[in-house]
């Protein structure tokens, strides 16, 4: 293992050391857990040996770039994501505060959200994003201004060009895809400098 410092804990920690054999045994007993874990790793490692500027930061010994839980399992196949979905939806469904589950489970069952739960507990549903920020030397940003709904009328509706992240694609490849089905007219354009990543979290007005 090359690494490039030392870490030390400031704080007591525990550490977890496990034996590849007797672990890839253990998944090996389900074959759901183990097909997960199968891609999981496969698309981890996708992005260890894609992480380089413009389309990732360098990886470091401490993190790899897009490798988050949730974003690993919004590029898995559906059918991963219907077994996370559907663990998830279980658990969702002994809190008797959980709203509107019933079109929640439908939307999971038709590809249409992708629900998990992650580390801490919580149950969310993901959706990744992949926006463009195309900025002038002067300072001016390309972006949308307006909608035309079809009936002569033109409502605002401001922001950036972007489109979703499709299973088993990085970053850069949806980059491309939005230069070839959306901004056909600045493809080869524009020079990329750079990927930033945003979380954003916000409880679901129809289901809570």
């Amino acid at each position: 293992w090359t690494h490039v410092g030392r870490a030390e804990s400031t704080t007591e920690c525990q550490l977890l050391s496990m034996d590849p054999d007797a672990l890839s045994q253990c998944l090996k007993q389900d074959r759901i857990i183990m097909g997960i874990a199968a891609q999981y790793c496969r698309h981890f490692h996708k992005r260890v040996t894609n992480a380089c500027p413009p389309h990732a930061p360098w990886p470091t010994d401490l993190e790899v770039p897009f490798t988050d839980y949730c974003d690993l399992v919004v590029t898995m196949d559906k059918a991963a994501q219907l077994a996370i979905g559907r663990e998830a939806l279980s658990q969702l469904a002994s809190q008797r505060y959980a709203r509107g589950l019933e079109n929640l489970r439908a939307e999971v069952e038709s590809s249409k959200s992708i629900v998990v739960t992650t580390g801490g507990g919580s149950i969310i549903r993901v959706v990744s994003l992949v926006v463009l920020k195309a900025e002038m030397i002067d300072g001016r940003v390309f972006m949308q201004v307006g909608k035309y709904n079809g009936g002569g009328k033109i409502k605002s509706a401001f922001q950036l060009p972007g489109v979703k992240q499709e299973a088993d694609e990085l970053v850069g490849e949806t980059i491309g895809r939005m230069f070839r089905t959306r901004l056909m007219l600045l493809s080869g354009k524009l020079e990329l400098r750079g990927t930033t990543r945003e979380n954003t979290e916000k409880e679901s007005k129809e289901y809570g």
